[in-house]
């Protein structure tokens, strides 16, 4: 009885809420979503208290609404958004949700769980069909997040340490999304709530040093704010202090599911924001600010005129205040609160609001949870450089002129052949520089190389590099015959090239070859059993002395080390640039090196790493037409 009460007092809430914002049929569709949801999961209890589950999406349905997704069909998505999975099959809640309402069934169909054949789920299935989905319809990537968010509360309670930190790498896939959708409110929750999980050891240590800091700093700022507010010229301005929170210092990295914490000292501890009725007040404020205080070089933005790419408008800038440094944002009020809810802001104009991240949906349409864009948004954007046309982009610092072509278009960065910057030519790797004036230089006949993906700092670019590649029909260095029957290699320094360290192909051997899936070239040994049927090919003159790089797994054992040099002392190869890294079981480790001598010395030497005692693995190898610093090779594809 406690429980049905319990059940009853959210589902009034929820109405009460939907009554303001709906009319008659809008509210009878949610009436009708309500009964089914609480059918569906009659008899399911959350495993942590014995709750009713389906408290579960009642509590979404309701912070949905909170939050501006004010629609029927995405509050009844809400409510139905776990029936298909979790409902008893002779209910057949899939025919049933589809008879009712075939548009909400396609958004709870999208949500459900994708399950393996052993019955588990399905985590990458589960967030293409997503994905996909939300390139149509980007309800259902939102519904998904607060999803996310409300399983976010209780990992602590259902899972264990181990199990909460997958649950909690899974959860973080949706907080770039969030950030780039312009719903900072909500990555900034999303955060909070799984970085306790991702890392609870930095986590307890960097929120200690935190509060420290801004116990330190909020004494003086708390004097700032009252001086400024007893300035005649700031009387019609709103001003308030807002301290940082864990979502501000914590970066999404490339690899998904993981991030890193920023020191508490690299950026400031509390922000200054101006709540303004129009621009020009704004632009005033700023002035005066600036009379104020010290502000720092190279630290003002006007996105008021050049909104970022997630809808952001503000000014803003950064100013010393004694030994303090302080960001400051100025808003105009009618800017605030899609500042903060983004795509979710007048939601009632979604069409028009939708269409600001056209871009976005189309790279997440075609996403997976290893490579997507969405996933690596890492520190806020701080270069900002200009297309001649006076178009405006937002780069992280160590972005190229290829970063720049790939963020105008995916054509643009598949031809890009260097640009003008600031009336100089600059090559394709050529560093940004903040308030480049940039003009781009394309062919059409020029394609990407696989060495930019070293080059580039953005996922947009490496993604769209990626999926250039795999459309490719030409490799650098390979020339295949007109049947195709037949390939020759003319090029050895090639970042199309991939030998097979199964056998270890040499120049001047019998080799075969294929495509590989990510648009390269892979190269056997002509025996080799891996390459069996594969496209029969042959090596061009080679250069007379060649440098080579190899990545080892070696045993970490006594004369290791000693066995290897001499091995490259009798084939008369010089050893470089040699570099060691620890492997996880102590008994191994990695080596990296580079090696020259001529092509007989180096084939000679390779095959004797191939039969070494004390290497359990090649990992990699590629070869260099002159000298080159090492690269490491991890992740070099």
């Amino acid at each position: 009885m406690q429980h049905q009460a319990v059940v009853r007092t959210h589902i009034d809430e929820l109405l009460s809420d939907a009554q303001v914002y709906l009319d008659s049929d809008g509210m009878r569709a949610i009436s009708r979503a309500v009964d089914m949801a609480v059918e569906f999961h009659t008899g399911q209890t959350r495993k942590f208290d014995g709750s009713p589950y389906v408290l579960h999406p009642l509590r979404i349905a309701r912070t949905i609404l909170t939050w501006g997704l004010r629609d029927p069909i995405s509050i009844c998505t809400a409510l139905l958004h776990d029936t298909i999975e979790d409902a008893p099959p002779q209910l057949c809640a899939e025919d049933r949700i589809k008879e009712w309402n075939p548009e909400v069934a396609e958004l709870v169909l999208a949500l459900t769980k994708v399950r393996k054949s052993s019955g588990g789920g399905d985590l990458t299935a589960t967030y293409e069909r997503i994905v996909s989905a939300a390139a149509r319809d980007i309800r259902v990537l939102l519904i998904k997040s607060f999803d996310v968010l409300d399983n976010s509360e209780t990992f602590g309670f259902v899972h264990k340490p181990a199990k909460a930190r997958t649950k909690a790498a899974i959860g973080l896939l949706y907080v770039g999304t969030a950030r780039k959708l312009g719903i900072s409110a909500l990555a900034d929750s999303l955060t909070q709530n799984l970085v306790p999980f991702l890392m609870p050891k930095q986590y307890r240590e960097f929120l200690s040093d935190l509060k420290n800091r801004q116990s330190e700093d909020s004494a003086l700022l708390s004097k700032v704010v009252a001086h400024l507010e007893g300035i005649g010229e700031l009387e019609d301005v709103q001003v308030q202090l807002v301290p940082k929170d864990i979502a501000d210092y914590f970066c999404l990295t490339e690899t998904p599911g993981s991030g890193r914490l920023m020191g508490v000292d690299e950026i400031p501890s509390h922000r200054l924001e101006f709540i303004v009725e129009n621009e020009a007040r704004a632009w005033a404020v700023l002035g005066l600010v600036h009379q104020q205080f010290q502000p720092v070089r190279r630290r003002v933005r006007d996105y008021l005129n050049v909104p970022k790419a997630n809808g952001f408008r503000a000014l803003t800038t950064r100013v010393f205040i004694s030994s303090v440094t302080v960001s400051v944002h100025i808003v105009c009020r009618e800017d605030f609160d899609s500042n903060r809810y983004g795509v979710l802001a007048q939601w009632e104009h979604r069409a028009s609001r939708v269409t600001q991240f056209a871009d976005l949906l189309e790279i997440v349409g075609s996403s997976s949870p290893g490579r997507s864009e969405v996933h690596a948004i890492g520190l806020r954007d701080q270069l900002d450089v200009y297309s001649k046309s006076g178009q405006h982009l937002t780069f992280p610092h160590g972005a190229t002129v290829i970063d720049f072509a790939y963020g105008l278009s995916a054509r643009e960065g598949d031809h890009c052949i260097g640009a003008m910057v600031d009336g100089k030519y600059c090559p394709p790797e050529h560093p940004l520089q903040d308030g480049d004036i940039i003009e781009l230089v394309t062919n059409d006949r020029s394609r990407p190389r696989r060495a930019w993906l070293r080059e580039v700092t953005t996922p947009r670019a490496r993604l769209l590099i990626r999926e250039a590649l795999k459309r490719t029909t030409e490799y650098y260095g390979v020339v295949r015959s007109r049947g195709k029957q037949h390939f020759e290699i003319t090029n050895l320094d090639s970042d199309e090239l991939h030998f097979a360290t199964c056998c270890i192909p040499t120049p001047n051997e019998a080799i075969v070859g294929r495509k590989t899936r990510d648009g390269g070239w892979r190269i056997h040994r002509a025996h080799c059993k891996a390459g069996q049927g594969w496209i029969k090919g042959k090596w061009k003159k080679c250069p007379k002395r060649i440098t080579f790089a190899v990545q080892l797994l070696l045993s970490h054992k006594s004369g290791t080390l000693r066995s290897l040099l001499d091995l490259f002392a009798e084939a008369g190869v010089n050893l470089t640039d040699l570099v060691t890294t620890p492997h996880r079981k102590k008994t191994q480790y990695y080596m990296e090196f580079l090696a020259d001598g001529s092509m007989k010395e180096v084939c000679e030497a390779l095959e004797g790493l191939r039969d070494a005692e004390h290497v359990i693995r090649i990992l990699h190898y590629r070869f260099y037409a002159k000298q080159r610093v090492l690269k490491r090779l991890h992740g070099a594809s």
